[in-house]
């Protein structure tokens, strides 16, 4: 496809505030999106990521705030001017026509001529692998299906910017897998800078180029999958992206490299992030699942590495993986994700074991919880 838009659109953000009532939906969002971007918003429901993608749209009128493609201001434009292209959860296809007449049904109101037209609904089809069912009604076609026509519909207009709100959420498992690589490769090969609206953490870090994870109507962290997996910046960012082994005590004793945390009874390394660490200071930090390994009672700590003893609560087989819970004192349980090859047994339940990390990979977190 012939892409007008082959360098992408930037998307600026400024200031955003949106309220509603008593609640502030949107509290002075700011956000930089690069031409061509693959961008995802994060979070909970409630936290305000529809609210923002609508307007972008449109949909939404904010309090304050402007949005500019490069350096046009489009706040204050009506929807159908913006040129934008939508995908929602719901689809919302019309079901008395056609596939290819769904899809091309925006670019009629766009006076785009007849045969160009049918040149871009083929070629629209085709990105999406629907071009053998052109002529079905919606009612014959599978979910996937019906998904992979809206996206068609919403790129078919070439727009500036492609926004999509949870349009995976009403499809299974499987399908949704299938269907979250199509959508990157093709926005990948359209170069169409994207904004992405999901409350599912696998999801978001499978497709994105950045993600914003939000929080209350704020941006809690802004980073790449990988930084924002390995590096939160907050128990909040963690705990949504599936890290659970969150601890937090006050420092008993530091050295020049390590600070140690106690947390009743036990007590944990860290690597020395800030010269602030004094005696009795309370520090979160997280230790990731798959960063603990069992390890034999005979085990010392090192300079390198920290050792935490506990007991089996139970282990759930997953094939290739083993997922552990290990009660550490009366109030905590760890997770360990081992490949069950390196263990080579199931640990039995009440067994004592003793865990082993590099203080290297904990991460403390940059801001801290209020409550502890």
């Amino acid at each position: 496809m012939n892409h007008s838009q082959n360098h992408g659109t930037s998307l600026v953000i400024k200031g955003i505030r949106k309220t509603y009532a008593e609640t502030v939906a949107l509290d002075h969002i700011s956000l930089t999106i690069e031409p061509g971007e693959f961008f995802t918003l994060l979070g909970p429901s409630g936290c305000g990521k529809t609210t923002l993608l609508r307007s972008v749209a449109g949909f939404v009128i904010p309090d304050h705030g402007e949005v500019y493609f490069d350096e046009q201001r489009i706040d204050t434009l009506p929807p159908q001017k913006r040129n934008i292209g939508m995908v929602f959860q719901d689809y919302a296809i019309f079901p008395h026509m056609s596939v290819s007449a769904n899809v091309g049904y925006g670019l009629k109101s766009r006076k785009v001529p007849t045969e160009e037209a049918k040149k871009r609904t083929e070629e629209a089809l085709q990105l999406v692998g629907m071009e053998n069912l052109a002529h079905r009604l919606p009612a014959q076609l599978s979910g996937g299906q019906q998904q992979r026509v809206a996206v068609a519909r919403a790129v078919v207009v070439r727009p500036s910017v492609l926004l999509m709100d949870e349009p995976l959420s009403n499809l299974d498992a499987k399908l949704r897998i299938q269907m979250r690589r199509d959508i990157r490769e093709m926005q990948t090969s359209l170069k169409i800078t994207t904004v992405y609206v999901t409350h599912d953490q696998a999801e978001a870090l499978a497709v994105s180029d950045r993600i914003a994870v939000m929080k209350e109507g704020r941006v809690e962290q802004l980073a790449s999958p990988d930084e924002l997996y390995r590096k939160p910046r907050t128990p909040f960012v963690a705990r949504f992206l599936g890290n659970e082994n969150i601890i937090s005590g006050p420092v008993v004793a530091t050295t020049e490299k390590t600070a140690t945390i106690k947390r009743n009874q036990a007590e944990y390394r860290i690597p020395m992030t800030d010269t602030r660490y004094e005696p009795g200071k309370q520090i979160s930090f997280l230790i990731r699942s798959e960063m603990l390994q069992f390890t034999g009672e005979s085990t010392a700590q090192d300079e390198h590495h920290g050792i935490i003893r506990g007991i089996v609560e139970h282990s759930e087989y997953g094939g290739s993986l083993l997922r552990s819970f290990i009660r550490i004192e009366d109030d905590l349980v760890l997770e360990v994700l081992s490949l069950y090859e390196t263990v080579g047994r199931f640990p039995t339940e009440g067994e004592p074991v003793v865990l082993r990390y590099k203080i290297e990979d904990v991460t403390v977190f940059a801001e801290q919880e209020e409550h502890q």
